[in-house]
């Protein structure tokens, strides 16, 4: 399951009837991009409960939302105007954007009655054969395993404080399909995964909480596509091509391998899988590097220069 929200509302009503109002509001945007002053064109199937929204004729890439209650009750030419985001204003950037408000789910509650209300938003189109409540538990099944497997609750009484950091750190580790391997999206949400920021990050995310595993995929992706000795800093968010605008990125890589050995002593794995290749970023920058117009080479001094940063 990729790319689905899941939301479970458990709901105990009081002494008289009552209705829940639930509407989604919908975006369809770059993350780099803002919505402002946009006028949406929404077509939409709706079958029952599952709705099956096309956003300014993207037939190819569909939104599925779906719920177990109530009835589906599709808006016309309906939005959301000017959502303001604090943070976002905060960063320097313009703070306001339109949304689309498709419909609206009701669910009729009798006096005293409970239900458990699941909605799920999607880009899967099966979405109604999602067993939520499994989700839920196998997600926190999940963290309670990397919680204790971290060991870092031995070492820090603030029990909560550690569940906290393991969730804030575990959402910046995802599966890069092309790859087959594991990933770090440091900069998320507004980048895709980049070398320097990854690498910077490799440690709090990966090391000190024991996740060696990762840390190998990790350090496998970004060898990938090393290129004249330089590791990609990044990756096209439109073609997914690499991009080698970064003189450090090479050598961050250099200082998280060190750090992973003194956590680890897997010293067979680097033999095995990286060392050949850190030989060949020396022998690249010994020799000299002009990719992409970065012209780095070794100065009189012993430094590294690049003509471009």
């Amino acid at each position: 399951m990729e790319n689905t929200v899941c939301i479970l509302y458990k709901i105990k009503n009081g002494k008289k009837y009552a209705k829940l109002t639930l509407a989604p509001i919908i975006n369809y945007r770059d993350f780099h991009q803002m919505s402002t002053g946009r006028i949406y064109n929404l077509k939409q199937e709706i079958k029952q409960r599952k709705v099956k929204v096309i956003v300014d004729n993207n037939s190819e890439t569909p939104i599925y939302i779906y719920s177990n209650l109530g009835n589906y009750i599709e808006h016309k030419d309906d939005s959301f105007n000017n959502m303001f985001y604090i943070e976002e204003e905060k960063r320097g950037f313009f703070p306001e954007e339109n949304h689309s408000v498709c419909g609206r789910y009701e669910i009729e509650l009798e006096p005293n009655e409970e239900k458990e209300v699941c909605i799920i938003c999607s880009l899967e189109e099966n979405i109604e054969e999602i067993d939520i409540k499994k989700v839920i538990n196998d997600e926190v099944k999940r963290i309670d395993t990397l919680i204790e497997d971290s060991g870092l609750t031995f070492k820090i009484q603030d029990k909560e404080l550690i569940k906290d950091y393991i969730i804030a750190a575990d959402n910046f580790v995802v599966y890069r399909p092309s790859f087959r391997l594991h990933t770090l999206i440091a900069g998320y949400h507004w980048f895709l995964d980049w070398g320097r920021d990854a690498l910077i990050s490799f440690e709090g995310l990966l090391l000190i909480p024991n996740r060696f595993d990762i840390a190998k995929e990790i350090l496998l992706t970004f060898i990938k596509n090393i290129k004249f000795g330089l590791v990609p800093n990044g990756y096209s968010g439109f073609d997914n091509r690499p991009l080698y605008n970064s003189v450090d990125a090479s050598l961050l890589l250099f200082e998280q391998v060190k750090k992973y050995l003194n956590y680890t002593k897997d010293y067979k794995f680097i033999q095995e899988k990286i060392y050949d290749v850190l030989k060949n970023v020396i022998e690249s920058y010994i020799n000299g590097i002009n990719l992409d117009d970065n012209n780095i080479y070794i100065d009189k001094d012993n430094l590294i220069v690049s003509r471009n940063t």
